[in-house]
């Protein structure tokens, strides 16, 4: 199961990678971009709000994906 929702400079993503796993992720910038995407890794204790500012100043040209890490941020502990 996957969802979006949609904000001015990114969409808010969740996938299901087990029955009571869910993921989240943001995504910026366009998806069909040629350019190579960038993914922000938040290290530990650190989730992808870090990484709102550089992604959305970088995304105009290129997709940019932000995690929250397993058990950080939005993303399900398991």
């Amino acid at each position: 199961m996957n969802s979006e929702v949609a904000h001015p400079a990114f969409t808010e993503n969740r996938i299901q990678t087990a029955p009571e796993m869910t993921l989240y992720y943001r995504d910026f910038g366009p998806k069909d971009s040629e350019k190579l995407p960038v993914i922000f890794l938040p290290g530990y204790f650190r989730n992808s709000r870090d990484f709102e500012e550089i992604a959305a100043a970088i995304s105009h040209d290129r997709r940019v994906i932000t995690p929250d890490l397993r058990g950080r941020g939005q993303s399900d502990r398991g």
